[in-house]
């Protein structure tokens, strides 16, 4: 089966890739892949395909305004539930009305502004997107996640010398990474690789820096076999709620989140009275499975 549809996530379990596909949207970062010209109707869904023959076993396809896939990932001991029109819980199933959501609490203008540089980012108007996160940070001069995005850009700008400066002033980056990247891009044939891959459609990940959050200024450790998460996991979503993930227990450690076998990191934070939460307690700290 030929599958039409940008691949953006995949996970394995036994002999079976589990691909999610997304509608290619004509965009900046989009626009020109030979994807968008050879197939008129993209698809976006999740397919399941034996490995071994090469045959698909499964699939659901998404319609209407589903037009994306962000991820796909395999979690143990969790089951979906797939809904049909005689399903019960449709009956209790409801829509707000446009005036019901008027009342709801305004969004973040901050976060708007923020959204609003990174697409202009995304869509190399590096200029528009300086000026945007510039405001931001006017407004709010400790925003990490506006301060190291405004030093990407003035990489993706090759402005060197601004990103040097803007990316040694975000804690977590400081000058050795800076001038490290700014050593690396120095280089011709760095950057004419890294061109290469912007003209193919490729964008550079951004690392998850937190801004203002309920863990904002919490440092947590992660020790041993998680069920419910991946460890990446699990630290970027405690980092997105503003939080320090380090590796090691101390006393400034706020708190530590133990799996199974978790070890002498366990020990040490029962030692130094550091408070431990197991999977089940993580919503005690605003996390959510």
């Amino acid at each position: 089966m030929i599958f039409a549809g940008f691949a953006r996530g995949l996970d394995f379990v036994d002999r079976y890739a589990i691909i999610g596909l997304s509608q290619v949207r004509e965009s900046a970062v989009f626009a020109g892949l030979p994807l968008t010209r050879r197939v008129e109707e993209r698809r976006s869904g999740v397919w399941v395909v034996d490995i071994e023959n090469g045959n698909t076993v499964a699939f659901i396809e998404f319609i209407g305004n589903v037009q994306e896939v962000f991820a796909v990932q395999v979690l143990p001991h969790r089951y979906p539930a797939l809904l049909d029109l005689d399903t019960p819980l449709i009956a209790t199933t409801y829509e707000l009305p446009d005036d019901a959501l008027a009342e709801l609490a305004a969004p973040d203008p901050v976060q708007a502004a923020l959204d609003k540089a990174t697409r202009e980012h995304l869509d190399s108007r590096f200029d528009e997107a300086i000026a945007d996160y510039r405001a931001i940070i006017g407004q709010q001069p400790e925003h990490r996640m506006a301060s190291h995005r405004l030093g990407l850009c003035f990489v993706d700008a090759q402005r060197w010398d601004e990103a040097v400066e803007q990316l040694s002033a975000v804690d977590g980056v400081g000058p050795t990474i800076a001038n490290a990247l700014h050593e690396w891009f120095g280089v011709d044939w760095h950057a004419a690789v890294v061109d290469k891959w912007e003209r193919a459609g490729v964008r550079m990940a951004d690392a998850v820096v937190a801004g203002p959050g309920p863990l904002t200024g919490k440092t947590i450790v992660i020790t041993g076999t998680l069920t419910g998460w991946s460890r990446d996991g699990l630290t970027e979503r405690l980092q997105e709620l503003g939080a320090k993930v380090t590796g090691s227990v101390s006393k400034k450690t706020d708190y530590l989140i133990a799996g199974e076998n978790a070890g002498s990191k366990y020990a040490k934070a029962e030692s130094l009275g550091v408070p431990i939460l197991s999977e089940d307690r993580l919503a005690e700290i605003g996390v959510e499975a």
